[in-house]
């Protein structure tokens, strides 16, 4: 069984863990990642979770950055 282990590796969504506005969405992103060649019905999942998330928060990010 080849698995690949992610634990200790960056993942593309881990730069937005430290922003608090992208917090939603964040965490959930790169678990799916994290999954993604482990289980990937879970991964999809994780990805609607954390699109569905940000969605809440884009109208507000969007905001902020037009000042």
């Amino acid at each position: 069984m080849n698995c690949h282990r992610m634990e200790n590796t960056m993942t593309n969504f881990d730069i937005f863990l430290s922003e608090p506005k992208f917090a939603s969405f964040a965490e959930v992103a790169v678990s799916a990642e994290k999954i993604l060649n482990i289980d990937p019905a879970a991964c999809v999942l994780n990805c609607r979770l954390a699109m569905e998330n940000d969605s809440y928060t884009a109208p507000i990010c969007k905001n902020e950055l037009r000042r």
